[in-house]
């Protein structure tokens, strides 16, 4: 190693103590990829790689004695390093702070995170704060976050969420799309730009298809400027043909997810076309009469449908006869939760029609 000239090292396939590595003094490497990095050996790579452009790791991590507080607290930072790319992580975003704020020269940025709590690294202000602050010189920066949240797990609005990445930053000056998708069956939530990282996330899911025929389907919100000027929507696209096969899910259960009017809308228009849907679980959303409106036009469409969950919906008098209206034919029907809404004497009406006829 002393002796080498080589400007390219690829130590990817095992691990390596990159601290014990004779590095030469003045090393002329310029490309590293590396199987996994803690904080402590990334800073001994930029301290001893001058002319180091490009660093690709494979996993960063972070261990319990919490090295990003062990380190010194100079301001240091590296002006060599363009490119940098972390395929697998579970960092935060005070963490990701942490690791760019070394390297403000940055061109090039891809993340990759895998976890379990939803937090502000999906924040797009957060972000846009630290891009400008820290790394005003990225040109590039493509990211997937992944969340499989546990169950009673409190999440954000995903239009809420999306919204911060529909700022002049994203859409005009950076011109990066951000997309959302959400996996009803499995409550897994994608953050992703396009069109790159996706392809990552495709290549995990084939296990998961293989053993499934299928992946589940999918609620996806898009960041798409529709004009010159900064005009932009929130798109549902109804999953995708490569992706899913909707016409096999069977229950759909989106309790307390913050889905709102709008949300419990482009539900309505996904479960159209799933003919094999038996439950429908949607309470404490805040759908309100548009949501019960829309949702009931859907239900009208499906014959088989056995449990419908809208608690605590604030769905008044005129939602439930919506409602009743598409149940009303349904004899397959086994349970309906209305409870804590705004339902009065008329609501009540409509809802002893509906048992009426499913008796």
């Amino acid at each position: 190693m002393v002796q080498s000239h080589f400007r390219k090292l690829c130590l990817a396939e095992s691990h390596y103590n990159i601290m014990r590595i004779p590095w030469p003094d003045r090393c002329t490497i310029t490309f590293l990829t590396i199987k996994s990095c803690s904080l402590e050996e990334y800073n001994f790579l930029l301290q001893h790689l001058a002319y180091l452009r490009t660093f690709i790791t494979t996993k960063f991590i972070t261990d319990t004695s919490n090295q990003l507080n062990s380190l010194p607290s100079v301001s240091a930072y590296y002006s060599q390093l363009m490119s940098l790319m972390i395929l697998n992580s579970s960092l935060s975003i005070t963490e990701f702070e942490s690791i760019l704020s070394l390297t403000p020269s940055l061109v090039k940025l891809k993340l990759i995170s895998y976890r379990s709590n939803f937090d502000s690294i999906t924040n797009g202000s957060d972000w846009e704060y630290l891009i400008r602050n820290t790394l005003s010189s990225l040109r590039t920066f493509e990211f997937f976050f992944s969340y499989t949240l546990r169950k009673g797990t409190d999440t954000e609005d995903l239009t809420l969420m999306i919204d911060r990445f529909r700022t002049s930053f994203w859409l005009q000056e950076k011109k990066w799309i951000i997309t959302c998708d959400y996996f009803l069956t499995r409550n897994t939530i994608n953050l992703y730009t396009t069109p790159t990282c996706p392809k990552d996330f495709e290549k995990k899911m084939e296990p998961i298809k293989w053993m499934y025929g299928s992946l589940p389907c999918i609620i996806r919100f898009k960041s798409l400027p529709i004009d010159d000027k900064f005009n932009s929507n929130i798109h549902l696209l109804r999953g995708t043909d490569d992706a899913i096969q909707s016409q096999t899910i069977r229950n759909i259960d989106l309790e307390n997810n913050g889905i709102g009017e709008d949300g419990a809308i482009r539900i309505a228009e996904g479960i159209k076309s799933i003919k094999t849907l038996t439950g429908l679980n949607l309470g404490k959303n805040q759908i309100g009469i548009r949501g019960a409106k829309y949702l009931s036009n859907a239900l009208q469409q499906n014959m088989i449908i056995n449990h419908v969950y809208l608690e605590d919906n604030q769905i008044c008098d005129e939602g439930v006869g919506f409602l009743a209206e598409a149940l009303k034919s349904h004899t397959t029907l086994v349970s309906l939760h209305l409870g804590s809404n705004k339902i009065g004497i008329t609501g009540t009406q409509y809802l002893s029609n509906v048992l009426r006829n499913n008796t």
